[in-house]
Formats: structure tokens, sequence, C-alpha cells
């Protein structure tokens, strides 16, 4: 209950005009209505020392005994004892009736106020010492099974204004009925600090019920029954970082039921009430049905089952609720378990969401969570805006402590909204707040994208969407790590191999859903290649740079990988292929460098007047070593030269035909170096496959 507000000690100049005030040491006898006392208002009486108005007073009363009187009946330390009776008429209760000295606080009746009561106390409506807070001092102290002992707590430091209220008994206690409690000044506890709100020479009973034992942020006030003293000790609920209630009497009561059968160690069944807990990572709210029992070794086991609960993820930027939850929060001494169930989802800070059915436990090992859970859905994109991907049929393991997580989650997965385009493999998810990763990835996996080919190895996947005022564009990134494909970039069909490569779908969709979609595609990468053309030539490249963006807007993009990030920067109308290439021409040529290749198609006149389909391979470049066989010198050796080559083949039969031209920076001769070459040049225009040579035609 709320105690009365303190009233302020009237003045000296307000009492009754006084002729003489004298100190005197009297024997002891019964206090007068008229005695004010001599000491200090914290501590126990501990001397007969009286200050009397006396009738017979002389006009040179002292100055200095006003001034003492002055002090002490206006100073903030004066909150006489009263007793507030049930009608609310107050009375001092140095005027109540004593029965054998001892004061009857009656049922409706309740003491407040601060200091010693000079006698014994038997409490059997509501004892509220102290002024926010104070010491209320008795020789004995009995409190009936209906009475209640309020105290206040606002510091660790018994008796001053931010302190604690503290009864000191200097005989026996003997303890029944309620403990209520209340923080005040906004003060709260922590964990570990101590808080000594009884003393006593003798004890026998303890309370039977308690209030307010919860302070709050998951601290428990718990009452320890010393042999001197009560103390309550601030102590943390395991596992718990903050309960609340709602703020109606139900389930204030309902609380107070609970933690008071925790504290006397005995049975309780049958309470229900709403509340929410937060746990590592996780706020539980709802209905819950509580019990407690006694263990075997001592203590109590303290059993949370959910009615009807659900939960929301509170870790660290997750999001995400869980519904229908079952199962229990178990807690004991320092430890507790946790082992619930429901289904729902978790939506991570990247906005990756994944669905299912979830179980929670506690981690015994680090002591936060650890979350399974099945039938676990994601998905990257919406395909109906574009390439998307989905995992389902999937499994979900996550673990949270200290604010962070860490996240898993495998399944089958799908490439969708795009045609022609396929994924085979199991789709997995990985995030974790600490480095920052969020990722869908696949190992070992296959990939098919209309207009670039088959690849395989291990991928990364991201999806990004942006939105103009009539068009709205889906992007899935894609990185590939360890990679092995078949490849067509433009006209090239090539066979790649180890290396990285990213590539990004791009959907346009009008952004209110109607009309064609359009798409675009573009590549970069650095693998090594290998061209086969035909029979006469086969090119090899190592650390060949990949490079395709046919559209009009240039491309830059961060691309996840399983390793680093791939930075693609792309010009528009780009198509490159270079790299370190060697090939060896049959019969012709032999060569390697550094070299860009250009593949085309395209008609051209042949020398004897023939018009031809060719796909021509157009190789230039520089600081290249070419060796040339019989009919051009042979052993014949350059390096350090540029060249410009083209090797055509007719896109209609097994014809070939070659044709180059090259400056000669060094040249040797069955390895003897020859002089004075700078300037010679190398050209060559003719047939090579067997068909062409046969006809004894070439390039014009």
């Amino acid at each position: 209950m709320k105690k009365p507000t303190s009233k302020q000690a009237p003045s000296a100049s307000s009492l009754p005009k006084m002729r003489t005030i004298k100190l005197e040491n009297l024997e002891p006898r019964v206090l007068l209505a008229g005695d004010v006392l001599v000491q200090n208002p914290l501590e126990p009486q501990s001397s007969g020392v009286l200050v009397s108005a006396q009738d017979n007073s002389t006009a040179s009363s002292s100055a200095q005994d006003s001034s003492l009187i002055d002090d002490l009946l206006s100073s903030e330390n004066v909150h006489p004892l009263e007793v507030v009776s049930a009608n609310g008429s107050v009375q001092e209760a140095a005027l109540v009736e004593r029965v054998n000295g001892n004061l009857e606080l009656a049922a409706g009746s309740t003491l407040v106020g601060r200091g010693d009561l000079g006698g014994g106390l038997l409490n059997q409506g509501v004892v509220s010492p102290g002024a926010s807070p104070g010491l209320l001092s008795v020789t004995s102290f009995e409190q009936a099974a209906a009475a209640t002992l309020h105290m206040e707590i606002a510091g660790v430091q018994a008796g001053v204004i931010d302190g604690h209220d503290q009864v000191q008994v200097a005989g026996q206690a003997t303890l029944a009925g309620t403990l209520e409690l209340a923080l005040i000044n906004d003060f709260q506890p922590s964990a570990g600090q101590v808080f000594d709100v009884l003393k006593w020479s003798q004890r026998s009973g303890s309370f039977t019920s308690y209030k307010g034992l919860y302070a709050g942020n998951g601290i428990f006030l718990k009452p320890v029954y010393q042999a001197d003293r009560l103390q309550l000790v601030a102590t943390a609920l395991p596992g718990i970082s903050s309960l609340s209630v709602p703020d109606v009497p139900q389930a204030q009561q309902a609380l107070d039921t609970v933690l008071t059968a925790v504290a006397n160690t005995v049975s309780q069944t049958g309470v229900s009430f709403d509340a929410t807990l937060d746990l590592a990572g996780l706020r539980i709210a709802g209905q819950w049905n509580v019990s407690v029992a006694p263990l075997a070794g001592g203590g109590v086991e303290t059993t949370f089952a959910p009615s009807n609960v659900s939960a929301l993820w509170t870790s660290a930027g997750l999001q995400g609720e869980l519904t229908g939850l079952q199962g229990s929060l178990v807690w004991s001494g320092d430890g507790y378990n946790l082992s619930i169930q429901g289904k729902g989802r978790v939506v991570l800070p990247t906005g990756d969401a994944l669905s299912g059915d979830f179980s929670v436990t506690k981690d015994s090992a680090t002591g936060g969570l650890q979350v399974q859970a099945t039938n676990v859905k994601a998905q990257l994109g919406d395909p109906a805006r574009g390439a998307s991907l989905s995992l389902t049929q999937g499994s979900l393991s996550m673990s949270l402590q200290q604010g962070a997580y860490q996240v898993t989650a495998s399944g089958a997965g799908a490439l969708l909204g795009t045609d022609g385009s396929s994924f085979s493999g199991t789709l997995s998810y990985v995030a974790n707040s600490v480095d920052g990763t969020a990722r869908f990835e696949a190992r070992n996996a296959q990939l098919v994208v209309q207009g670039l080919g088959s690849l395989s190895g291990d991928f990364a996947f991201a999806s990004r969407t942006t939105t103009t005022t009539l068009v709205k564009t889906q992007e899935l990134l894609v990185g590939v790590r360890n990679l092995q494909a078949s490849l067509t970039l433009g006209d090239a069909s090539l066979a790649a191999q180890q290396g990285w490569l990213a590539v990004v779908m791009t959907t346009d969709t009008a952004v209110d859903g109607v009309g064609a979609a359009t798409h675009a595609l573009a590549v970069a990468g650095e693998v090594d290649v290998t061209v086969q053309v035909d029979s006469a030539l086969t090119l090899s490249g190592q650390r060949v740079r990949l490079a395709m963006n046919p559209g009009t807007v240039a491309v830059s993009r961060e691309v996840p990988s399983t390793g680093d990030l791939i930075l693609m920067d792309l010009a528009p109308q780009t198509l490159q292929i270079s790299g370190y290439f060697s090939a060896s021409i049959s019969g012709v040529l032999s060569f390697s460098g550094e070299l860009v290749l250009d593949v085309s198609h395209t008609t051209r006149l042949l020398s004897n007047g023939q018009s031809v389909k060719l796909t021509e391979y157009a190789l230039l470049g520089s600081r290249v070593t070419a060796q040339f066989a019989a009919g051009t010198g042979a052993g014949l050796q350059v390096s350090q030269a540029n060249m410009a080559l083209v090797y055509a083949k007719d896109q209609a039969s097994t014809r070939s035909w070659l044709t180059t031209r090259g400056d000669v920076q060094s040249l040797s001769v069955g390895g003897y170096a020859l002089a004075n070459v700078e300037t010679a040049q190398w050209s060559i225009n003719r047939a090579v496959s067997a068909a062409a040579v046969a006809e004894d035609t070439t390039l014009d």
C-alpha cells in the first residue's frame, strides 16, 4: 500500500510561548505526551534525557536551548511514528494505549514512520516503516497470519532516503503473514545486491506469502533467512532477461503466488496468467500455465507451459513470429531448460525469410538458444518478376547467443521465373551476424542458363530489385568458383574450367505487371579455356578474362561467391575474351602469348571468286612467340612479336583457311639468332584443311 505523505514537523516559533526550558536527568518513567525525544531518530533511544516544558519557567530562557529545539523539530529526519486507523484517523504511536508495554496494531490499521517504538509490536494490520525509506526499532516483533509488513527499496543502505526500509528487533521476531515489497524512486536492483530488511536476536516462523519479489529486468528478490536477519538477494532468473505481466491485479497476484512458492520451497499448481518472457534472442508472450515443485535435493523446479503463446525473434535484427507454441520453460536453481515447438518463420536483416516447423531449445554449451526447423522453405527473388531461386523440403539450424546469430539451412533447390534455364543440386542458406555473411549457396551443383551454357561448381546467389515509375527490374546475381562449364559468349563456344565466373540475369517488367518481360545477360570471369575449332586447331587459354554485356547500359555489381566478392564492371556492348593463349595449326604454325580472341560469323570471297559463309576466330596480341613449320622456313622462330591472326572455317564443310601477319623483334633459325631483323615482318594467307589445299584457294 502507499504510505501516507510525511508531514513537516512544526517549528519552534509555532509552539506556545515557554517561560523556561531546562535539561534534566530523570529516572526511568512513563513517557509523557509533552516530552520531546532528544536523539537521532535513526537510532534506538539509549538515554533518558528529555526536553520538558515546565509551567514555572523563568524569563531568562536560553537562546541556545531554544535553537536546539527548533533544529530538532524542523529536521527532515523527524517523521514520528503514527497509527492510521481503518477510518483514516491518525494518532501518534506514543499516545496509543499499550498492552504490557507492547503496541498491538489492529487489523485495518497501519503503522507508519520511523524511529524507536519504545516497546514491542504485534502487527495484525500493516506495518510500513520509514519515511520513504527509514528504520523502525522495536523490542519484539510478532506478525499475524493476515497482517502485512510493507517495505520500500530505493538502494542498498538501510534507513536513508536513497536506501531501504528496515525493521530492527532487539529481541524475538515471530513471523507469519505477508512481506510486501515496493521499489521507489525508479530504483532497479542489480544481480548480487543484498537488502537487509529485518534484523532480530531470535526468530521463529517465516513469512507465509510475498508480494513484489519480482523486481523487473529478470531480477528476483530472493528471501534468505540468516541467523540474525532476513536478506533479500537480487538474483537473476535463469535464462530470462525480462519477465513482464499485465498491470492488472489478477496477473500480479498470480506472479506473486508463483514466486511465493519458489521462496518457500513449496508445491504450487493451477496458476495461469499472461506474461512476456525475454530469453536470449526470443520474446515469448501469451498465457502460461505455471507450476512449482520441490526437488528432493532442495530447491524447486518452476515450469512455464504455454497455453496460448507466440514468440518473436529479438536477436541482432531478426524478425518473424512463431505461433501455436507447445513445450515448456523450466528453471531450477541457477539453471534452466527450454524446449518449445511452433510454426513460423525467421526473417534476417537482409530480408531473407525462412519458414517451417521450428523447435527451440537451450544450448547447454553456450547458454544461448539452439533452433532447429524442418519443412523449411525459402525464396530468393520473385518468380513473377524474373529469375529466382526456391528452397523447399529443407532443414535449418540456428544458434542465438549474446545478441548474435548463426544460421544454416539446406534443401532442394530450383530455378524459377525464366524459360530454358534450370538448377539442380542442394541449395543452402548461410548467415552469420558476426562477419555479416548472408547468402544462398550451392556446392557441387549445376546451373543451365539460356544463352550462356551449362555451369557446374560452387555457387553463391543474391537478388537485387530496383523500381522506376514504369519499370521494375529484378536481377539474379550468380557467382561461381571451382568452375566446369560449356559456355557460349557471342559466337564463341568455350570449355571452361577452374577460375571464377560472375553472371547477372536481368529481367525488366512493367510495374503493374502487365505486358511482356525483357531479359538480359551479363558475364564476367577469369577461367582456363579450351576452344575446339576443328581437327586442325585447338586453342588453349590460361587465366582467360571473359566479359560480355550486350546491353546498352553499363553493369557494375558486387556479386557474391563462396569466396571473396566478385567485382563486375562492364561497359555497354562489351564482348571480349583475352588471356594467355597457345595453339598449333597443323603443318603451318604454332604460337603462344597474350592475345584477344574474337569470334564472328561472316561471308567472304575466296581467291577463286566463290562466296563462302565462315566462322572466323581472330586473335590479336603482343609479346607473341611463334614457330613456323615447313613451307614457311623450317625451324624459323620469332619472339616478342606483335601478331594478328584469323582462322576461318567454312560453316558448310570441313574447309578452313589461315591468314596472319606480324612483325619480327627477334628471329632465330635452328636455334641460331639472326641480326638486324627489327623491321622484318611475316605474312601468311593460305588454305589449311586438305579440301581447301586441294582447291589451292586463299581468302580475299
